[in-house]
């Protein structure tokens, strides 16, 4: 039995808005294309795309800074 993947919105970091959560699951987890996403959030699909990026950056920036954290905890128990 194949379980299902668990919704993107719970294996996004803390730090990111609500604005950013909901483009990168619009966008990785829904499949959709910026045209079909600019309606959605009421924005142009050149500020989808700004929007996509930024929040792209900002995830990965979180993520570096977590695993950093994590590889710091071994050394402050």
């Amino acid at each position: 039995i194949q379980s299902s993947p668990e919704p993107l919105e719970y294996l996004l970091p803390q730090g990111l808005s609500q604005d950013e959560r909901d483009i990168l699951i619009l966008k990785l987890e829904k499949e959709l294309t910026y045209a079909e996403i600019a309606p959605i959030l009421g924005i142009s699909e050149v500020s989808c795309r700004s929007r996509f990026f930024r929040a792209k950056a900002h995830f990965l920036l979180l993520t570096k800074k977590n695993k950093f954290f994590k590889m710091m905890q071994r050394f402050f128990p």
